[in-house]
């Protein structure tokens, strides 16, 4: 809900998910003239990723913020 109540406030919004359920909400914040960063894995629905202006593959950071001990 913040991201709705406090549009005015940001000009792009990070989505870390797989859930298309959220594709409303990223629909909503492109008509608003936001960009959406989403960063997904690779069983991501095509027609969520479409909702992105930039995607980046979870599985292509993940070195960088897990290590193996």
């Amino acid at each position: 809900m913040d991201i709705v109540h406090e549009k005015e406030k940001y000009d792009t919004i990070c989505l870390l998910s797989n859930d298309n359920d959220f594709s409303p909400l990223l629909r909503y914040v492109k008509n608003h003239n936001k960009k959406v960063i989403l960063i997904s894995g690779k069983n991501t629905r095509i027609s969520f990723k479409e909702n992105a202006d930039y995607l980046i593959n979870a599985q292509s950071i993940k070195n960088l913020i897990c290590s193996v001990k």
